[in-house]
């Protein structure tokens, strides 16, 4: 049975070809977006872990991916002031912002303002350059942002309408990729006399419960008002952020839709016109004794083998794209051994599904009138 459906495929091997490509086009589509979502969520959680920070405190509702929702820069006294001291390391403060073309990359980097004392902190180490003055409109960025948009040490980037002097090449995994003064880009962002910040950074000193302190942030009330803080532990912040993310997330899923309508509308097409051509085909080999399970196999065991190399040819091209994507641009792709199981699943049922139609037609054909069949 396999060798006859292999010697119709290669019979055809433009046509195969095509339908092979169009499965794994399916296939590829569904791993590399799902890849682009983990790869995203996978760097920013790592990121922010590579600081060394136990928990981030955000106000509530806040955007992961950027933004300046902002909270009193008063609140960290008074998140010092409720957890004692024998738990609490250091409470860096952050204002975080977004920056949407940096040379030749248009890609949106977050931001973050922090004091150059706190660069520390937050494990930023330089491979290049120096640490920018607190009080000038300079920036650090790290090597792998300085490698694809062409900016070094002594260029200018043009941000909130000021020119900010890189001075400091970092290295690559720890928070954000641009780091500029607190003091400079505060000023820039909300002016005025009121102090705020986007995130507070709390390392707890070793043997703290830092499970137990994200609590009593969580708690904490000033003059009577709950300050309505949102603190996330670094170790389950992977969960938040896949939470805060979840629309992409439900994209993702509607590619699965696409990829399993792709595989099966292929498969359909390509068998549907076989049968149309095998017609006199099919009459001999039902005069010949062949039943009609005989014929709907060979059908279904050609669209399986179409499928099958699709699925592998889909798989190969998608591990190729999660090399090529971060080789020329600063998105990271994550490709599963879990995903592309599902893929291959999606991609073999949406197939072995377009090709029933098919094999009940072939196989309800009248041998007679398919033997006169012009």
């Amino acid at each position: 049975m396999s060798n006859l459906a292999t010697a119709n495929l290669w019979h055809r091997k433009t046509r195969s070809a095509i339908s092979v490509f169009g499965i794994a086009i399916g296939v590829a589509l569904l791993l590399v977006l799902k890849g682009m979502l983990v790869g995203t969520i996978d760097e920013i959680t790592s990121r922010m872990k590579n600081t060394g920070v136990d928990i981030y405190v955000f106000y509530q509702n806040y955007d992961i991916f950027g933004g300046t929702l902002k909270m009193p820069l008063s609140f960290g006294e008074v998140i010092k002031k409720e957890i004692s001291s024998d738990r609490l390391e250091s409470l860096v403060p952050i204002v975080q912002d977004k920056l949407g073309e940096i040379g030749t990359v248009t890609q949106e980097q977050r931001v973050w303002g922090v004091s150059r004392a706190d660069l520390g902190k937050l494990n930023v180490k330089l491979s290049g350059g120096r640490f920018f003055d607190d009080n000038k409109y300079e920036m650090l960025i790290d090597s792998r942002l300085a490698a694809h948009s062409g900016v070094g040490i002594g260029d200018t980037v043009r941000y909130l309408n000021r020119d900010w002097k890189v001075v400091g090449i970092h290295d690559i995994g720890a928070g954000v990729r641009v780091y500029v003064p607190f003091n400079r880009l505060h000023e820039v962002l909300f002016r005025g006399k009121d102090r705020f910040a986007s995130i507070f950074a709390i390392k707890c000193k070793p043997g703290a419960d830092a499970q137990q302190v994200a609590r009593d942030i969580e708690k904490i009330q000033h003059k009577g008002k709950k300050l309505d803080l949102l603190p996330v532990e670094t170790a389950t912040m992977y969960e938040t952020f896949r939470e805060k993310a979840k629309i992409i997330d439900d994209f993702a899923n509607y590619v699965t839709i696409v990829a399993l309508s792709i595989s099966f509308l292929v498969i359909l097409l390509t068998m549907y016109t076989v049968v149309a051509e095998r017609t006199r085909d099919i009459g001999i080999l039902k005069s010949l004794g062949a039943t009609r399970m005989f014929i709907a196999r060979a059908i279904i065991t050609e669209s399986l083998i179409l499928c099958v190399l699709g699925v592998g040819v889909g798989a190969g091209l998608s591990y190729f794209a999660a090399w090529l994507i971060p080789a020329v641009s600063l998105l990271n792709v994550t490709i599963s051994p879990g995903w592309v199981l599902i893929a291959a699943v999606v991609g073999l049922f949406g197939g072995v599904l377009g090709a029933f139609y098919p094999a009940a037609l072939a196989a309800g054909k009248d041998p007679v009138v398919a033997l006169t069949y012009e």
